[in-house]
């Protein structure tokens, strides 16, 4: 699929990197020393989509088990990520931490 590299595979299986994407850190150094306001923002669920324009209201865009659809959770997981973002934007001291990933067999 245009824009992907890597292997895209479909619902419920494996990673795609956006051409885009960038390396973590690259030719960068985090000064820890700078550091004192550490924000972990938790995932829920992961991308099964490349098309992130409806993310923040489309459950088909991520993972997700019967037991989750239907409660908001694209909502509530795009609303944590901004809500991430926006405290690390009002201190440069901070750093900004997305946790979780493709922790099941079936992601």
């Amino acid at each position: 699929e245009k824009g992907l590299r890597g292997p895209l595979k479909q619902f419920g299986s494996g990673p795609w990197i956006s051409d885009e994407t960038q390396e973590f850190n690259h030719g960068n150094i985090i000064r820890t020393s700078n550091i004192n306001h550490l924000i972990i923002v938790a995932g829920h669920s992961v991308l099964i989509s490349g098309n992130l324009q409806h993310a923040d209201i489309d459950e088909s865009t991520w993972f997700l088990y019967d037991y989750m659809k239907g409660k908001g959770l694209p909502q509530s997981i795009t609303a944590h990520i901004r809500a991430g973002i926006a405290e690390a934007d009002r201190d440069p001291r901070s750093l900004l931490i997305f946790s979780g990933g493709e922790t099941r067999a079936l992601t």
